[in-house]
């Protein structure tokens, strides 16, 4: 497939998707037109072209993501020449495959909407339409599988995290080791060891809980439905960032690894401490991102390897690293070179 309109049309959720969000706001850097239909969405309303429905643009590809609201019956109306590449980021029921997700969104969501509540902006509940036959030519999935014929897509750095995190101190971050508790037995136990004391250095762990900053421009948050508030930052969680040169990151049980937190971190300067993912990152690998620790017993020992052999320029070179690799431009790139070789 060569690309030869540089304009896509996005079908996608009504939900917040992160890995969608990167892409598209590299797709805007790169100069691509984001086309939608009849409205505009909540992953691509900083970029959205809102065309009507009976004149769809010239593009070279449809793009769409998973959750409620995904307008599946509108590709009736679309050659099926035009390549249909799918992004599957949501985290919830990662192990068995989008059509298992999509199930469960079925079985979850309304899927009696009518016409007046799937146009509606913001939608008064969330809705599910069938898949009347959708299959995608191109998968892209966070936490995949090596049994799935996808390609690995990380969450990535959005601008929003990049315009908080900017103005990082590079000299002036006191805390070695910061952890930021959360549901799982992992967290709870990094949690405990450094209240014990047993990690080395300046080890911090803090929950926050304060108000968050919203992009200038973002729609209305409404009634929550859509999942605006995710478009959030906390001001003193990214200071805490900013002041840290670690955070411990133990990756939840099962194949879940992306969520915002280790790439709010990288943003803020920060690098990962980490539990080597049990997905399938061969497509993209996130080596580079931080270091990895055997668990339980061995988060002690990589912190003191850490400490030993320079802990700054171990983070200075994952922070570079994934300032070249992780942001919205190189990851719609490397989206497109995958795009253009399947299809």
């Amino acid at each position: 497939m060569k690309i030869t309109h540089k304009a896509i049309l996005y079908i996608g959720s009504e939900s917040y998707d992160a890995p969608a969000i990167t892409v598209l706001q590299g797709l805007q850097e790169l100069g691509f037109e984001i086309c939608v239909i009849a409205k505009p969405n909540i992953n691509s309303w900083f970029c959205n072209v809102v065309v009507p429905e009976n004149r769809i643009p010239q593009v070279d590809f449809v793009l769409s993501d998973l959750h409620w609201g995904t307008r599946w019956s509108r590709y009736a109306t679309l050659p099926r020449s035009l390549p249909r590449v799918m992004i599957d980021g949501d985290d919830e029921f990662w192990g068995k495959g989008w059509e298992y997700k999509f199930g469960q969104y079925w079985n979850r969501y309304r899927t009696d909407a009518p016409d007046s509540v799937k146009i509606a902006f913001p939608c008064p509940y969330r809705w599910v339409e069938p898949l009347n036959g959708y299959e995608p030519d191109v998968l892209f999935v966070s936490h995949k599988q090596a049994w799935q014929e996808a390609f690995y897509l990380p969450f990535g750095i959005t601008r929003e995290y990049l315009k908080a995190g900017a103005h990082r101190r590079n000299s002036a971050r006191p805390i070695d080791f910061l952890h930021v508790p959360g549901h799982g037995k992992a967290r709870a136990r990094v949690d405990a060891m450094i209240h014990a004391k047993d990690l080395p250095g300046v080890a911090v762990s803090r929950k926050f809980r304060s108000t968050s900053d919203y992009p200038d421009g973002i729609p209305s948050q409404g009634n929550r439905v859509h999942s605006w508030w995710r478009w959030g930052t906390d001001p003193a969680y990214f200071d805490a960032l900013k002041r840290a040169k670690v955070l411990i990151y133990p990756v939840l049980k099962g194949f879940h690894w992306d969520s915002k937190r280790p790439y709010e971190a990288l943003a803020a300067g920060c690098m990962l401490l980490m539990q080597r993912p049990r997905c399938d990152q061969s497509d993209y690998p996130l080596d580079e991102a931080g270091a990895y620790f055997e668990w339980p017993g061995g988060l002690e020992m990589a912190c003191n390897l850490l400490l030993a052999d320079g802990i700054e320029a171990a983070r200075r070179r994952c922070v570079n690293w994934a300032a070249l690799n992780l942001t919205p431009r190189p990851l719609a790139e490397y989206f497109l070179r995958k795009v253009t070789e399947t299809c």
